[in-house]
């Protein structure tokens, strides 16, 4: 018995439905386990010390009721059921529990199996090249950078770098979630996700240490909605500056609006 165009739509829009349900029910239950642990409700948390990250702890608590896997889960290629352009994350765990990029902090994130990239994920430090109107995205590649006590080098090609550019090789999608800093403790706190995005090319490049970094050209693909959130901010930040972009979250401006 052959169904008909109609049903097969129909039944992928029910999946679609269901997979989109499952994530908001998710993250819902995670915020408000969040929220729980940020007000202390429960007295029987009123004698632990203060929890500096509740995202982390929330997490264990879903982990340890059978609400979260407890082993990170496999990578997803393409598209994630129930997750669309344009959604926004509070935490980035949350990007995690969702499976649209797991590492807690590399950039880039890829299928040991297949050694294709399935996300990026990229800090609003980074986007002075990247043009809204024709979707491009230049991409600084992950390591090199040092720290404190660490002497920044050369990048090598190995790891999230040589996944980005297998997934160039192959013409194979890239996920692209956006990350804007909390300014007050200089961290990354909300993340939008922009789409898929194709790899169009790579090439090295001497970064401001004089080290050599991998630079990869990213276009957006055709045919998805735009994250109008995102590009306002983003026209914000071009017109403002960070300075004042900064001075208008801490006075608690709607900067994000449409």
């Amino acid at each position: 018995m052959r169904c008909s165009s109609t049903a097969i739509r129909r039944r992928e829009s029910d999946r679609d439905s269901d997979a989109a349900n499952t994530v908001h029910h998710t993250l819902r239950l995670f915020r408000a386990v969040c929220r729980h642990l940020s007000l202390r409700a429960d007295p029987c948390l009123a004698a632990i010390a203060p929890i500096r990250r509740v995202d982390l702890k929330a997490a264990e608590i879903l982990k340890a009721n059978g609400r979260l896997p407890v082993h990170p889960p496999p990578a997803l290629l393409g598209a994630v059921p129930g997750v669309e352009v344009g959604d926004e994350f509070i935490y980035r765990i949350e990007l995690a529990i969702v499976r649209l990029h797991r590492p807690p902090e590399n950039g880039i994130d890829y299928d040991t199996v297949t050694g294709l990239a399935t996300s990026i994920v990229v800090s609003d430090r980074f986007l002075d090249s990247w043009n809204v109107s024709d979707g491009l995205l230049s991409y600084i590649g992950m390591g090199g950078f040092g720290g404190r006590k660490v002497e920044p080098k050369d990048q090598k090609m190995e790891k999230g770098n040589l996944a980005l550019k297998r997934s160039m090789d192959a013409k194979k999608p890239v996920r692209v979630i956006y990350g804007i800093r909390d300014f007050k403790r200089n961290t990354a706190s909300v993340f939008f996700y922009d789409g898929l995005y194709i790899v169009e090319e790579c090439k090295k490049v001497i970064g401001s240490n004089d080290c050599f970094l991998f630079e990869f050209q990213l276009r957006r693909m055709e045919g998805q909605r735009r994250c109008e959130k995102w590009e306002t901010l983003f026209e914000k930040k071009k017109v403002w500056g960070w300075k004042q972009l900064r001075s208008a979250c801490d006075s608690g401006k709607k900067v994000l609006a449409k």
